[in-house]
């Protein structure tokens, strides 16, 4: 096997590793994704298929990386974690504990995905967020500027933006939408064409779908359903109280 590239002697530390900087030794490599960036061993990036670490990256401990998953632009992968088949992480994204990040998932501007957590499938991960604990993103999903964690899911084509938390088991799917500093919890589920926005919380075993907007500091909780066309600001819904529309209050 032809090696992707090697070595040099330039050094530096970080963290309390010694980094080695690589140079590229295949045409083309530093022309898309930037001269090579700094490795604590080999065993952090793979000599086999695309895979890249360029411009002033680091990867150190038993961190890996390989298959064709890409690693630019200031970012970070270390500890135990792995970053593999078309993944990518760029603009000073951070990956570290025993976090995974796969498929063709990317995760870049600041975002932090640790912890045992894992990233997959076409996720997006951008703006700060943060991915920890045991929590999965995957499928389309796209979370910005959220954080995601203990034992949660977001998956589909669902969307997590703008200071919202989603945690405990909590399940966010479908095309689901979460904004401006709502917070979904415990073993609650938003799915379908939901909305949940302004502070709004749902909690407990709590379910929000089909159009349901929920919004203006609204509970719902213990095993309240809102769906159908239910707009919701300001109420809570709590018991076993079921709201499809806004005649349901």
């Amino acid at each position: 096997m032809a090696l992707k590239y090697k070595i040099t002697n330039a050094t530096k530390e970080y963290d309390g590793h010694i980094l080695h900087r690589i140079e590229p030794l295949r045409d083309g490599i530093a022309h898309w994704y930037g001269q090579g960036g700094w490795i604590e061993s080999e065993e952090n990036l793979s000599q086999e298929g695309k895979c890249w670490i360029g411009d002033e990256c680091m990867v150190y401990g038993n961190a890996r990386i390989y298959g064709n998953a890409k690693v630019h632009s200031y970012s970070i992968v270390c500890d135990n974690a792995q970053i593999y088949g078309e993944a990518e992480l760029w603009d000073g994204a951070k990956v570290y504990g025993n976090a995974k990040v796969y498929d063709s998932a990317r995760v870049h501007c600041n975002a932090k995905v640790y912890g045992n957590a894992c990233v997959y499938e076409n996720a997006y991960i951008r703006d700060g967020a943060l991915i920890n604990d045991n929590a999965q993103v995957y499928g389309n999903a796209y979370v910005s500027k959220a954080c995601i964690y203990e034992n949660a899911q977001v998956y589909d084509n669902a969307r997590v933006i703008n200071n919202t938390n989603i945690h405990g088991t909590a399940h966010v799917y479908g095309n689901a939408q979460i904004f401006n500093n709502a917070e979904i919890y415990e073993n609650a589920q938003v799915y379908e064409h939901a909305e949940i926005e302004d502070e709004a919380q749902i909690y407990g075993n709590a379910k929000v779908y089909g159009y349901a907007h929920v919004s203006c500091d609204s509970e719902i909780y213990e095993n309240a359903q809102v769906y159908g066309s239910a707009l919701l600001g300001g109420e809570k819904i709590y018991g076993n109280r079921i709201i499809e529309s806004r005649q349901g209050l």
